[in-house]
């Protein structure tokens, strides 16, 4: 008799369940924008979200930050936006407004979160997303820190010391970034296009090709290509494993499965 009550009992908890998560997906989403500026002075951006396309760009202005797209009931107010010493805050988390005992993609929603900087020079600019593409242009920071759980990352333009990039799933695509580069993706195809290999370049993907094209010569590298299941062609030749000049500079290429290339213009 217990165990028939606890049987009824558990399935009431589960039919509640789905009655609640059922009713919030029935909320009306409505089209929000909603445009911060921020006056005060800073040297680093950090920036979480769990559910949004991520876009940093810069501006002639003052820093802006704006949030829009598609909301249901109250997630426009988890829209945080502040300055803490000298780091711009900016946060967009709904997990804790959100009932999550079971998983329908309930939250698949068209949301942006932009943030435009002024053309300074940047201390380091952070990431953080669960859900999303990050898309960051024309920006220079010691360091750039991107992680998302699943979304492309896309990087353009940007000038820095150090540079990691790291999505579980999804691609990896840049374009004409200086400095040091790790660049992580369990699930997707790495492709760069840089002006010239001077820092340490570490590529990694457990499925997917890495492409690299390099415009100026490559010079005064160690190179170390693994492919488990793939083609490898490094500047002309086969030869994954290669030392060019005094080997100074390190560059790693790692997939489990697709091909391996790098070239010169």
């Amino acid at each position: 008799m217990i165990k028939k009550l606890l049987l009824i009992g558990g399935l009431l908890v589960c039919v509640g369940g789905v009655g609640f998560a059922f009713t919030y997906g029935q909320l009306q989403a409505e089209n929000v924008s909603e445009t911060k500026t921020i006056e005060e002075a800073f040297n680093n951006v950090e920036l979480k979200t769990d559910n949004a396309q991520v876009i940093l760009a810069p501006t002639d202005g003052e820093a802006e930050v704006r949030l829009s797209g598609e909301m249901k009931g109250k997630e426009h107010e988890d829209f945080k936006v502040s300055v803490a010493g000298d780091t711009l805050k900016v946060e967009h988390q709904t997990d804790k407004r959100t009932f999550r005992l079971f998983s329908f993609d309930l939250e698949e929603f068209n949301k942006q979160i932009e943030v435009y900087l002024p053309r300074e020079a940047y201390e380091e600019i952070s990431v953080e997303s669960s859900n999303g593409v990050i898309d960051v242009s024309e920006l220079n920071a010691n360091q750039v820190i991107l992680d998302t759980k699943n979304g492309k990352l896309r990087l353009k333009q940007l000038d820095s010391d150090y540079i990691h990039a790291k999505t579980s799933n999804g691609a990896i695509i840049a374009n004409d970034i200086q400095g040091e580069i790790k660049a992580q993706t369990s699930n997707g195809a790495i492709q760069m296009s840089l002006p010239t290999i001077h820092s340490p370049l570490d590529l990694a993907t457990s499925n997917g090709a890495i492409i690299v094209e390099v415009e100026e010569a490559v010079n005064n590298t160690t190179i170390t290509a693994n492919t488990s299941n793939g083609s490898v062609h490094i500047l002309g030749s086969n030869e994954g494993n290669r030392i060019i000049g005094d080997g100074s500079v390190e560059v790693k290429l790692k997939t489990s499965n697709g091909r391996i290339e790098l070239t010169e213009k």
